[in-house]
């Protein structure tokens, strides 16, 4: 690309008019949102561009009130800037002490970070982005679509350069999120994607490891077998989970009962937020469901919060030694032991690649959309047959 790049532009711009007088000694710049909407880029261009103002000492930032032009600065210093290409390159490398370099800063949102789900994932983003000196701000909606929302309006406020986020299950697309997508916006999805949105997602293939999962209790010689979710909401990893489920007994050429899918179990994130002990959720609809159907001999519980509210409720109606659950993810004990057969997917792999995805955005590269990882079947018994790796 042989072509001046943006962000200069944008600062030939704004010395222009300070050298004509347009923006007098201590007057506002217009702000990166303003400047990305004139030339048509994103933030982290025009950020980019006052930032080199800013180091170099042409204008002056303040957090949370914008860039100032210097109250000392003359501007006949760069009269010519644009004509001379040594000067030009002179203001690019320089800085206030010479050579200064820039921050980066990165938002992750997510419902929250989990022992069984989340907290790996947090952990590798970090590692990976602090290898480069970047910053992380982590921020929690606990479910809450309306927090959501907020928080990406504040991260982008604050001048973030990139978003990692987990978004909220709903019927309806966030608003916010969708304008980021459009705007191109260095973004990555983690743990689930989009439907017909144009984001870089990384996420586990739900539907095969479901059906992975479902085929482990078919194999065991179990029929009568139901799939508890919370309501699934357009979420795409509850609904593709419930289509391996469904699928692993067409496959099989078996019915699936009327009752087979129960979805009102409570969004253990929203009970997060609130500070609920999960114990204390009415029960009462599960325990109905499961005194109407005696004949179920195993639950697919698609979290494994959901595993632990189950296994409460059957110990209290004594069907617990009857009643084999297994789920996604699990808190593993000291020593590796896990008490139910589970998916286990690979949260080190999700953050790596969401962060490596992201690095390539802000460096410009065109990224894949769509990333699954792998995932491995976690057998509770030591028969190794069905603990496999995918």
């Amino acid at each position: 690309m042989m072509g001046t790049p943006i962000y200069e532009k944008i600062i030939q711009h704004l010395l222009k008019k300070i050298e004509l007088g347009q923006l007098k000694p201590k007057e506002r710049v217009p702000s990166e949102k303003e400047l990305a909407d004139q030339f048509g880029v994103s933030r982290i261009t025009s950020k980019k561009a006052l930032e080199k103002l800013a180091q170099y000492g042409v204008v002056t930032r303040i957090r949370g009130k914008g860039s100032y032009v210097s109250e000392h600065f003359d501007s006949t210093r760069f009269a010519d800037f644009g004509h001379s290409a040594d000067k030009e390159e002179s203001f690019h490398q320089s800085g206030p002490s010479g050579g200064a370099t820039e921050q980066v800063t990165i938002g992750i949102i997510a419902s929250y970070f989990s022992a069984s789900f989340g907290l790996n994932i947090l952990r590798t983003v970090e590692k990976t982005l602090s290898a480069r000196n970047y910053h992380l701000i982590v921020k929690c909606t606990y479910g809450k679509k309306e927090l959501e929302e907020q928080f990406i309006r504040s991260l982008l406020d604050y001048g973030v350069d990139g978003l990692i986020i987990s978004p909220v299950n709903g019927e309806h697309y966030n608003e916010e999120l969708l304008k980021l997508v459009y705007r191109k916006f260095p973004l990555v999805l983690i743990d689930k994607y989009l439907p017909g949105i144009p984001a870089c997602s990384v996420y586990t293939d739900h539907k095969q490891a479901a059906g992975v999962l479902t085929d482990y209790l078919l194999d065991q010689g179990h029929e009568q077998i139901v799939f508890v979710s919370a309501p699934a909401e357009n979420t795409s990893s509850i609904e593709e989970r419930i289509q391996g489920f469904t699928s692993a007994f067409l496959k099989r050429g078996m019915a699936i009962g009327v009752n087979s899918i129960f979805t009102d179990m409570p969004a253990l994130n929203t009970m997060a937020y609130d500070a609920a002990d999960p114990m204390e959720w009415d029960s009462g609809p599960l325990k109905a469901f499961l005194d109407e159907n005696p004949s179920i001999t195993a639950i697919f519980a698609c979290e494994y919060d959901n595993a632990i509210l189950l296994s409460h409720v059957l110990r209290k109606l004594g069907r617990h030694h009857d009643c084999e659950v297994v789920c996604f993810d699990m808190i593993y004990s000291r020593h590796g032991y896990f008490p139910l057969t589970h998916i286990l997917q690979d949260e080190r792999e999700i953050g790596q690649k969401a962060a490596e995805l992201l690095l390539a955005q802000l460096e410009r590269r065109e990224v894949p959309l769509l990333n699954p990882v792998g995932f491995k079947l976690k057998v509770k018994s030591h028969d190794t047959r069905y603990e496999n790796e995918y």
